[in-house]
């Protein structure tokens, strides 16, 4: 009996010797697994954390600023030189770490290591905003000028200047200028550091506009009877000799209507309403001032929605819209394909320009909050990041 007992002890001792190595092999391969695990989290944090740093300036500051704040980043998780590839998809910037683990246990029978890699890409992608400023001018020194003790915000979009000259935008007196997302410009700046965010360069942008038709009621001016303003309210049509108003209350029926002569002006306390309003310049800018107040808005549907000022594509003349009045009370698209526009004094205005050029002056601080009615939704920015 006791013999049989020593005989099973023995066996029992024999397999657990030969079991023995393959336990520790085992266990050794789950250590080993485990810690190669680990450094591919690791790996992949440190991509994440580098393609969405690099992705945050990627827009506004560019390829090589990204990878230098990508790299920067991977750093912070231990991972540098040649681990770290960066790569450039379209509007994207993907990072890629890779990492040679060697084993532990494996290491006694194996001389080779596990490859880790963590991937992670940052996109930024655009959509339309109705918010923007585009200056046309292609070659004009200063297209985009800012001057004076104020600032100038827009909200909801960004400003595109297409002028190639050097400085294509200036930006001096003590005046600031802020932007929902970054301006592009095709020439200069001068006073960039006065211009939150950091501009950049890019390509120009075409006339949003260029295909909008000359209003039909407008080319038959040259036959049609001048109209003109009674003493509460006024008619579409065409007013050859232009439309000047000063003082009193008046209401401007819906409609089109033609200015010739020396334009558009508005001074004094007039106060002035109006929905459903096309101003077609044929001849002659605007000139609007004064301590009245105005509050005109553009058709609601059709050809026109949303434009409120049309200023002839062979109309140069300049215009100028001056007091808080006057800026508050003006709603829609200003649309002066080569008409030079100033805007002076501190004011909100809910409106969206597409001029030749734009000289923004006067102290106090103008915020360009955009019009948001259809037509006026041409321009494209950036709109976070996506993997």
């Amino acid at each position: 009996m006791r013999s049989g007992l020593r005989s099973e002890r023995g066996q029992y001792a024999a397999h657990f010797a030969l079991l023995l190595p393959l336990l520790i092999a085992f266990m050794g391969l789950v250590i080993d697994l485990g810690n190669a695990y680990a450094r591919q989290r690791a790996a992949q944090s440190a991509a994440d954390a580098a393609a969405m740093a690099g992705g945050m300036v990627l827009y506004s500051q560019g390829a090589t600023a990204a990878e230098a704040v990508a790299r920067y980043y991977a750093g912070l998780h231990g991972y540098s030189g040649a681990a770290v590839e960066i790569t450039w998809p379209s509007q994207c910037i993907r990072v890629t770490i890779t990492e040679q683990v060697r084993p532990i246990f494996a290491a006694m029978v194996w001389d080779g290591t596990f490859t880790v890699r963590g991937k992670a890409g940052a996109c930024y992608r655009f959509t339309e905003v109705g918010a923007s400023v585009v200056v046309l001018h292609p070659h004009a020194c200063s297209a985009l000028n800012v001057s004076g003790s104020g600032s100038i915000t827009v909200s909801r979009g960004n400003i595109t200047v297409n002028s190639d000259c050097n400085p294509a935008i200036s930006v001096s007196g003590g005046a600031l200028i802020k932007t929902e997302t970054p301006i592009v410009y095709v020439g200069g700046v001068s006073g960039a550091s006065a211009i939150t965010p950091a501009p950049v360069r890019g390509s120009p942008l075409p006339d949003p506009l260029a295909s909008l038709p000359v209003p039909q009621a407008c080319t038959l001016c040259a036959s049609s009877p001048t109209q003109g303003c009674t003493q509460t309210d006024c008619a579409p049509g065409c007013y050859k000799n232009g439309l000047s108003l000063s003082g009193g209350t008046l209401r401007m029926q819906s409609g089109v209507y033609c200015i010739g002569g020396s334009g558009m002006k508005i001074s004094g306390s007039t106060n002035l309403s109006g929905s459903g309003i096309v101003l077609y310049l044929m001849q002659g800018g605007l000139d609007i001032s004064g301590t009245g107040v105005l509050d005109l808005t553009p058709p609601a549907s059709g050809t026109y929605q949303g434009v409120l000022i049309f200023q002839a594509r062979n109309n140069t003349s300049s215009s100028k819209i001056s007091g808080q009045a006057a800026l508050t009370g003006i709603h829609g698209v200003i649309y002066m394909p080569v008409g030079d526009l100033e805007l002076a004094g501190g004011a909100t205005i809910d409106a969206n320009f597409v001029v030749s050029t734009l000289n923004v002056s006067g102290g106090g601080g103008m915020n360009i909050a955009g019009y948001t009615g259809a037509g006026a939704n041409w321009s494209t920015v950036t709109d976070g990041l996506t993997e």
